[in-house]
């Protein structure tokens, strides 16, 4: 293989590993694009859409080459959609010899990841804490955070037995909403709904679904329409895989525990920041950012209350995706990472994972004509937090566009 080929080669490599590790689409064409401009390949073409990759280049021999590669299994993994992005930025900067690429990108796809151990109690830990933020108590959250735990290790032993993600996911659902049924019958009493809300934000498709919001932002709507369908196909199996084994065995649903109203906000802005950085973990992040989007997933959830107790539901959640959105293109650039990186995790605590069980329940027992006011209202949640991303991400767009041009204004007034 000759050097153009080779340099090709490692382009698509570097795509396709921030491609399976949860970037957007326009991150991974973007990159290819800037790394193809970097080595000095001319009429760049670069194609991806959530399955497939396509390069093409032609060289300074006028040589038309092209790549082309099939994109199967995904590992959700935002630390290395940073150190990908990290070292694009290097490679525009210095480009390097092909076998040194190939060596970085391996380093990067091989960089350690947390132990089956640790992915086990962070699925524990994340389902007691969204427990206690639906509404439960400490039995709850005992209870949520073993079936979190199985949870884990049913969906690494099915990852390779049932391909079909949505399937899956389904199965899981079911499966842990099984063994809830035999713990309530074995006599252990727990309020259901807290335990079985905090699962499902286990498996609810946050990564997908933001990303899907920022594909259509960016012109990428076929990819972006295809993302969404998977993340509201993947969502409906997760709640329906809950709620038909609770209706077959005939749980009950409880109302949440009664607490002062200044207890409750307390334990759900705690909660908020806790669950943010519990998933910030699971996408194996680390180190001071975690602190960060602790922070800001406490202050737009306490944004959400302050004015829900006013009576502004709707508002309130647009307002502090705003605020979470904002975090994270203000955090992304001060630090030079994606913002999905910071913006993912903070939005977790404000997808609506309660109303999606709540309106299952609903269709379950009462069919879909009777549910329509609650379907509306999961329908206006979801488009309003894609709604406040979108808008956040052309504000910043705008402003530092208009900065930018601002400064060669400055610079070419100083001439």
């Amino acid at each position: 293989m000759d050097r153009d080929n080779k340099l090709l080669k490692c382009i698509l490599d570097a795509g396709e590993l921030i491609l399976k590790s949860g970037g957007e689409i326009n991150r991974v064409e973007d990159t290819m694009t800037r790394m193809c401009r970097a080595y000095g390949f001319l009429q760049i073409e670069a194609f991806a859409i959530s399955s497939f990759m396509f390069l093409t280049v032609t060289t300074r021999d006028n040589r038309i080459l092209t790549q082309t590669r099939r994109v199967r299994e995904y590992d959700t993994n935002l630390q290395r959609v940073d150190r990908m992005n990290q070292l694009a930025r290097e490679v525009c900067a210095d480009p390097l010899e092909p076998e040194a690429l190939e060596k970085k990108i391996r380093e990067i796809q091989e960089l350690k990841v947390r132990s089956h151990r640790s992915m086990a109690l962070l699925y524990g830990g994340i389902a007691a804490v969204f427990s206690v933020f639906y509404g439960g108590g400490a039995r709850e959250a005992a209870v949520a955070g073993g079936v979190g735990i199985c949870l884990y290790f049913l969906l690494y032993f099915l990852e390779h037995l049932l391909e079909n993600g949505i399937l899956r996911y389904a199965f899981c659902s079911g499966a842990g909403s099984l063994l809830l049924c035999l713990l309530r019958k074995s006599g252990v009493y727990f309020m259901a709904d807290a335990v079985i809300m905090g699962n499902i934000m286990l498996l609810i498709p946050g990564l997908v679904f933001t990303n899907s919001i920022r594909d259509m932002l960016n012109g990428d709507t076929m990819t972006g329409l295809l993302r969404v369908c998977e993340s509201l196909l993947r969502t409906v199996a997760i709640a329906a895989g809950f709620i038909f084994v609770m209706t077959l065995f005939g749980f009950s649903v409880e109302t949440q525990q009664a607490r002062a109203v200044w207890v409750r906000m307390i334990l759900q802005i705690l909660t908020a920041g806790a669950g943010a950085v519990g998933f910030a973990m699971m996408f194996q992040l680390g180190g001071k950012r975690l602190l960060l989007i602790g922070c800001g997933g406490a202050v737009s959830w306490g944004i959400f209350l302050f004015m829900q107790s006013w009576g502004h539901t709707l508002s309130g959640l647009f307002f502090a995706v705003l605020a979470a959105a904002a975090v994270g293109e203000i955090a992304a650039r001060r630090l030079k990472t994606p913002v999905l990186v910071i913006e993912v995790p903070l939005l977790i605590p404000l997808i609506p994972g309660g109303d999606l069980y709540r309106m299952m329940v609903s269709v379950m027992r009462e069919g879909i004509q009777q549910s329509m006011e609650e379907i509306v209202w999961l329908v206006q949640e979801v488009f309003l937090i894609g709604a406040g991303v979108i808008l956040m991400s052309a504000l910043a767009s705008i402003f530092v566009k208009g900065l930018r041009r601002i400064r060669n204004g400055i610079e070419v007034w100083e001439r």
